[in-house]
């Protein structure tokens, strides 16, 4: 019995002590720390003034202004970037439609046929491909060779089905 009366009190005088450390602000508690920052802004602009330092107002001006130049700066490299990236992906496309994709030989009488297929023109039928040349020139009544003078063998040779 002893023990639950000392709890009880023990509670108690716990309860008292936190309710006792509350404090209540007022405005007029807070009127003293007002007037201070008027003062302590007021004594920063007389410095700012005093060593040729520009105003606050005028650095936020500057500072914004600051902030849209580089945005607008950020904004053009940006752009030009994304157009460079389209010029070289539209060159990179046109140079990809140039080249074949596909090439097929077919074998006639044993002489290979080459057949090509270029995206933007379908099918083409290689005409040098037909029989060997020897690659050359004529000069004063006599062919001159140029080059290999091994034909050119298929590379993939299409069976006959």
């Amino acid at each position: 019995m002893r023990y639950v009366i000392v709890s009880v009190v023990f509670i108690a005088a716990c309860a008292a002590m936190a309710s006792s450390q509350t404090k209540t602000i007022t405005n007029s508690d807070l009127a003293a720390y007002r007037e201070k920052r008027i003062a302590a802004e007021r004594e920063l602009r007389e410095d700012y003034a005093r060593l040729g330092f520009p105003s606050p107002e005028v650095r936020a001006t500057r500072d914004a202004q600051a902030a849209k130049e580089l945005t607008e700066l950020s904004t053009r490299l940006r752009n030009e970037r994304l157009d460079r990236e389209r010029r070289e992906a539209e060159i990179r496309l046109a140079v990809r439609s140039l080249q074949p994709t596909q090439t097929q030989v077919v074998i006639s009488n044993g002489v290979p046929i080459y057949y090509y297929y270029y995206p933007n023109y379908g099918w083409r039928y290689n005409t040098r491909s037909r029989e060997y040349v020897q690659p050359g020139y004529f000069a004063g009544g006599m062919f001159i060779p140029t080059g290999s003078r091994t034909p050119m063998q298929p590379v993939f040779v299409r069976p006959n089905r």
